[in-house]
């Protein structure tokens, strides 16, 4: 048994084969929850845009992070061309 993880059956519990959705796999499929209320599926609609604007903002913020990373490399390489200059100028 398994919780439906889709916006039209929200947390709805079934019964599956091991082997369901798998290639050749057997078809057993039966709920056991009844059909999601009203409500319920107005939440999971609420809950679904809720995920999506997380899943934009990791995103978002994984390209932050690329670009200082990026930024972090470049100040490295000028700091080492600076401490090699320094170095020269010293002798």
């Amino acid at each position: 048994m398994r919780p439906s993880l889709t916006v039209k059956n929200p947390g709805r519990r079934f019964l599956g084969c091991l082997n369901y959705k798998q290639h050749n796999g057997c078809n057993f499929f039966i709920w056991v929850d009844p059909p999601t209320c009203e409500r319920g599926m107005e939440y999971a609609k609420i809950m679904q845009g809720k995920k999506e604007e997380l899943e934009r903002q990791i995103e978002d913020l994984k390209m932050v992070n690329r670009e200082l990373g990026l930024g972090k490399q470049k100040l490295e390489e000028e700091n080492d061309a600076l401490v090699v200059k320094n170095r020269v100028d010293e002798d």
